[in-house]
C-alpha cells in the first residue's frame, strides 16, 4: 500500500491510464508495397479460392493506402517467379514504411529446399532468402503455403516479420490458413484487443485459431501449424503460446525482443487518429515502444525508484510525441 501511494507511482499511474491505448497501436504505412505472389492452382478447385485471396489482400491493401503488384497464379504466368524477384531488386534498400510480400497457393519441399509451385521456375527459399539480403529495413513475408515451413529459417532475421502456415515442410497437404488470413482481413473480431485496427499479430493470432478450429469441426487430424518469428528468432512461435496480444519470450535467445512484439506495430490499415503521424514521427515512436519494452524486461535487475523513474521519462517522451503529431 505504500508503495502505490508514492509520488512516482502515481505519476506512472497516471501517466499509463491515459497514454496505454497509444503505446502499442501498429505502425501506419503510406504507401508501403505489397507484392503478392501465388502459386499455380494445380487442380481446377483451387482457382476461385486462390483468386479470393488474392483479391482479399489487393482490396486490404489498396484500402491502407498501399501499392499492390501481383504475380502468378495464371497458368500462362511462366514467368512469375522472374518478375516477382525483379520487382524485389526495385525495392529500396532502407525505408521506414516495411514491404510486404505475401505468397499463397501450394507449396513442396524436398527435404532440402522449400518451394512455391509456380507456372514455369519455381521460386525456393533459398532464392528469396537471397534477393532479401539487401533490403535492411523491415520486410515482412506470410506465407500462407502448405510446407511453407521450410522458409522460415531462411529468412527469418533482423529486421523480418515472418509468418507460415506450417511449422515443418513435411506438412504439405493443402494448407487452409490462407482463406483464413484472407477472410481476417476485414473480420472486425481479429482486433483482439478492440483498439479499432488489427495488427499483423492479431491476424497470425485470429487466422491460426479459426483454422485450429475449422479442423476440429470437420473432424480431421490438424495437418498445419502455423508461426511467427519477429524478433530474429528462427525457430518461430505458434499462436497457442501467446495470451492476448502481449509479446511471448524467444525459444532460442532469452535476450531478445519478445515474439509479437514488433508484429503488434505492423497492419495494413490503421484508425484515422494513427495516420496522421508523419514517418519521421512512426519511427520515433517504434523506438520508444521498444525503449519501454526493454526497460520492462529490465525490471527486476533496477531499484523501484530508478525503474519507475526512467519509465516515467519514456512515457513523456511518447506522451509529447503523441500530441504534437
Amino acid at each position: 500500500m505504500h508503495e502505490t501511494s508514492s509520488p512516482v507511482r502515481r505519476s506512472v499511474f497516471v501517466l499509463a491510464c491515459i497514454l496505454i491505448p497509444l503505446f502499442f497501436q501498429p505502425e501506419r504505412s503510406q504507401a508501403a508495397p505489397v507484392l503478392i505472389l501465388t502459386s499455380a492452382p494445380g487442380e481446377a478447385l483451387y482457382l476461385p479460392i486462390f483468386t479470393a485471396q488474392v483479391e482479399a489482400w489487393r482490396g486490404a491493401a489498396q484500402s491502407g493506402g498501399h501499392t499492390v503488384q501481383k504475380f502468378g497464379l495464371a497458368p500462362e504466368a511462366t514467368n512469375a517467379a522472374q518478375d516477382f524477384l525483379k520487382a524485389l531488386s526495385q525495392l529500396p534498400e532502407n525505408s521506414i514504411d516495411p514491404a510486404w510480400i505475401v505468397l499463397l497457393g501450394h507449396g513442396t519441399d524436398d527435404g532440402r529446399t522449400a518451394k512455391l509451385n509456380l507456372p514455369g521456375a519455381d521460386l525456393d527459399s533459398s532464392e528469396l532468402a537471397q534477393a532479401l539480403k539487401r533490403i535492411t529495413s523491415t520486410v515482412i513475408v506470410v506465407d500462407a503455403t502448405s510446407a511453407s515451413g521450410g522458409f522460415l529459417a531462411k529468412l527469418a532475421g533482423t529486421n523480418r516479420v515472418i509468418i507460415t502456415a506450417t511449422r515443418a515442410g513435411a506438412e504439405q497437404n493443402y494448407a487452409h490458413l490462407g482463406e483464413h488470413l484472407a477472410h481476417a482481413l476485414t473480420d472486425p473480431k481479429a482486433d483482439l484487443d478492440q483498439d479499432g485496427q488489427t495488427s499483423l499479430l492479431e491476424l497470425f493470432l485470429h487466422a491460426s485459431r479459426a483454422t485450429e478450429a475449422y479442423y476440429k469441426e470437420a473432424g480431421l487430424m490438424l495437418s498445419e501449424h502455423a508461426l511467427i518469428s519477429d524478433n530474429g528468432d528462427t525457430v518461430g512461435t505458434p499462436a497457442s503460446a501467446f495470451t492476448g496480444v502481449r509479446g511471448v519470450p524467444s525459444k532460442t535467445n532469452p535476450a531478445l525482443t519478445p515474439v509479437g512484439f514488433r508484429s503488434h506495430q505492423l497492419a495494413l490499415k490503421w484508425s484515422v487518429e494513427l495516420s496522421s503521424l508523419t514517418s519521421d514521427q512512426r519511427q520515433q515512436r517504434d523506438a520508444l515502444e521498444l525503449e519501454i519494452e526493454s526497460l520492462r524486461q529490465k525490471k527486476s535487475q533496477l531499484a523501484k525508484a530508478e525503474y519507475y523513474r526512467e519509465l516515467e521519462t519514456l512515457l513523456v517522451q511518447l506522451a509529447r510525441l503523441n500530441t504534437n503529431r
